[in-house]
C-alpha cells in the first residue's frame, strides 16, 4: 500500500469528492500475478464527476480513475481524459496540487 503521508495527502484531498479508493496492488500479488518488481504500491482513486445524468449513455465512461503507483523514489500519477472539460479541469487540478505538496 502507499506510503502512510501520501495516503494522507490523497485522503485530505478527497474529503469534499464522492471517490473510493482500491488497491489493485494486492489482488494482483495474491493471484501471483506479474508486479514490476520496482513497484512498491497501486491503487485508483475513482471519481464521479457528474452534473448531468440524461440517459446511460455517460455511465459508461463514469466514474474516472486517477491512478498512483509508488516507487522507492517517486510517485506517478496519472489518468485518461475524460470527455467532460469540467472533470478534465479538476482531475488537472488535483494532480497538479499534489506536485505542490510536500512529503
Amino acid at each position: 500500500f502507499l506510503s502512510c503521508n501520501y495516503y494522507n495527502i490523497i485522503k485530505g484531498l478527497l474529503l469534499n469528492l464522492l471517490a473510493l479508493v482500491l488497491t489493485p496492488f494486492s489482488p494482483t500479488k495474491s493471484i501471483k500475478g506479474e508486479i514490476n518488481p520496482d513497484i512498491l504500491g497501486a491503487q485508483n482513486i475513482i471519481l464521479c464527476f457528474g452534473i448531468l445524468l440524461p440517459s446511460a449513455d455517460p455511465m459508461a465512461v463514469r466514474p474516472r480513475s486517477i491512478g498512483v503507483t509508488e516507487f522507492a523514489d517517486k510517485f506517478v500519477v496519472n489518468f485518461m481524459e475524460a470527455p467532460n472539460p469540467i472533470a478534465n479541469e479538476a482531475m488537472y487540478s488535483w494532480v497538479k496540487s499534489l506536485v505542490k505538496t510536500k512529503l
